[in-house]
This record gives structure tokens, C-alpha cells and sequence, in this order.
């Protein structure tokens, strides 16, 4: 069923003014009572003056429709195929030829007319990364379903964790692990980004009787597809493209940028260094703690803890 006219919009409200129902204009109209009813009510109800509101209403949502966009020609699309050519990203081509089109659109075009061999040429196959669940998070609960002991931060062994990557294309990335009661954090070195070096730092971890491993939060990253099989029933994976779910290590992950600027090699990183960054961040009295630092709160709860058995 098409829109309503202007015409019938018009002739509504000629009716409304002679005071005739709902029904009989809808079958003055040839309109179903229902879409009657729903135009009516949208529109002021059965005030005369409704009808003008409604044009304009129409008139505004034509504008939006994609329907009545104007098309690009494609003349506009010939120069930007021709810089893609010249391996051009789609910014760069919009730039040069002083075009008023977005850089999505360009990689809408390219896909919807299958220009695969162009699409090669750019750095990135669209103009934002997909997201979505990598297959061993499945393995992982969601991170809605930590329990309430996770949430409140009082009991100390429930973790969060993320990766930190250095220059574009190499392999060596730093782990970081980080308590969310205490804010201690445990960083480490490895050398090729694999699942199974990372799942061997945290079997080292867990031997530390300090700081038990109660519960680990961590993103959907490649890198952490071990953990499943280290912590069956105490894995958490974010929802894709929300790391503020795990907002402790983000920021811890800022801290350590201090010492370590971004893009920076990490092929000279060595784990004393680490070492030594996280020596100086878990010394550092923090707000949350009511200025005290993580180590003293790990000791005081690690002494604490020996005094009840």
C-alpha cells in the first residue's frame, strides 16, 4: 500500500471538518480504517489543523528516504576508481578530487559492484573491522555472567587481562594481568603472540600462592584461546568491541604506556624491565585504594590471611 497523498491528506481533512467518522472517510478514501485511525492520531487527532502538520511531516521523512537521494554519477566514481588504482585509500582519493561522497560509500560501491581486485589494493577490505566472536570464546562464559563477588571487588584472585601490541607486524606482545581488588599487576613478555606462550605465563602465575588466580576476565583476542583449557569454569570473555568491560587493565594498560611509548619495538623489551614498570606502578599509591599502594594491600591481605589459618 502506497503513502498517503497530499490529495488525501487534503481530503481528510474536509471530512474531519464535516465531522464524519473514522470509517466513512476511510471508505471515502479507499483506505483501510486502521490506517485511518493511525493517521488521525499521529497527526492531532481530529483537529482540522493536523492536516497541514501531517504534509509537512511526509514532506520531511522524503527528504530522508534513500529512495529520493540524489545519485552519485559516474564520472565521480570513475576518479575514484582510477586512484584506487594507483593504490589511493579511499580518503586520500576523495581528498585529490575534491569529491562530497564519505569514505563508507566508496567501500559500499566497491563491494556492491564486486570490485574485488580493487578492493586488494587498499590496506583495510572495508572501511571499518568486522566484529564478531572468535571460536574459542565459546568455550568462555560472557562477561554478564561473573558473580557478585567479581562485581564488588572485595575478594582478592579475580583478574583482568589484555595484550599490548608494539610496531605494526611483529609478533612480540606484552601480557598484562591486573587484580581488580588490590590493582596489582603482573606483566609479561612474550616473544611470538601465541595462545600456548601465554597460556605459559599464566601456568607460572598460578603458582604464585600470593595472588590466586579466582576468576580471569579477558577479550576475544587470538592470543588467550589457551585459557579455556587452564580455566574451564572461571573464564570471561567482553562482548566484541567493548573493552571498557574490562576497564581496570585498559587503564593499567595507560600506565604502562608511560614507560613504553606506542609504536614502539617491543623486540628489545626484556621481562626484568617489566619487572621493574610493574615494581614502580604496584608502589604507586593509587586513589581507589585510599592511597595506598597495590603491593602494601597484597600484603596486608596475603598476612592477613596466613594469621587465619
Amino acid at each position: 500500500m502506497h503513502h498517503l497523498t497530499t490529495t488525501e491528506r487534503y481530503q481528510i481533512g474536509h471530512d474531519l471538518r464535516l465531522g464524519l467518522s473514522s470509517a466513512k472517510i476511510a471508505q471515502a478514501t479507499g483506505r483501510s480504517i486502521r490506517t485511518m485511525q493511525r493517521e488521525i492520531s499521529s497527526n492531532g487527532g481530529r483537529n482540522v489543523d493536523g492536516v497541514e502538520q501531517a504534509i509537512k511531516k511526509r514532506q520531511v521523512r522524503a527528504k530522508a528516504s534513500a529512495n529520493n537521494h540524489p545519485t552519485i554519477e559516474d564520472t565521480v566514481w570513475e576518479k575514484v576508481l582510477n586512484r584506487i588504482k594507483c593504490k589511493h585509500s579511499p580518503d586520500q582519493a576523495i581528498v585529490a578530487e575534491r569529491l562530497s561522497i564519505s569514505i563508507s560509500l566508496v567501500y559500499r560501491y566497491l563491494h556492491r559492484h564486486k570490485e574485488i581486485k580493487l578492493l586488494r589494493h587498499l590496506r583495510r577490505y572495508r572501511s571499518t573491522p568486522r566484529r564478531g566472536t572468535t571460536g574459542w570464546v565459546k568455550q568462555a562464559k560472557s562477561i554478564k555472567q561473573r558473580p557478585k563477588e567479581v562485581l564488588t571487588r572485595e575478594c582478592v584472585g579475580h583478574m583482568e587481562t589484555d595484550s599490548i601490541v608494539g610496531k605494526r607486524n611483529e609478533h612480540y606482545k606484552i601480557l598484562v594481568t591486573i587484580d581488580r581488588a588490590t590493582r596489582f599487576v603482573r606483566p609479561g613478555w612474550v616473544r611470538d603472540g601465541s595462545s600456548k606462550t601465554v597460556a605459559r605465563h599464566f601456568e607460572r602465575w598460578m603458582t604464585d600462592t600470593r595472588l590466586p588466580i579466582l576468576s580471569i576476565i579477558t577479550d576475544q583476542g587470538s592470543e588467550f584461546a589457551g585459557l579455556p583449557q587452564l580455566f574451564a569454569d572461571n573464564l570471561y570473555a567482553c562482548d566484541p568491541g567493548k573493552p571498557y568491560q574490562k576497564g581496570a587493565v585498559e587503564n593499567m594498560n595507560g600506565l604502562i604506556r608511560q614507560s613504553i611509548a606506542k609504536g614502539k619495538s617491543l623486540r628489545s623489551i626484556t621481562q626484568a624491565k617489566l619487572n621493574f614498570i610493574a615494581n614502580e606502578l604496584n608502589n604507586r599509591p593509587r586513589k581507589r585504594l585510599g592511597y595506598t599502594t597495590p603491593a602494601q594491600l597484597l600484603s596486608e591481605v596475603t598476612a592477613a590471611r596466613q594469621v587465619e589459618r
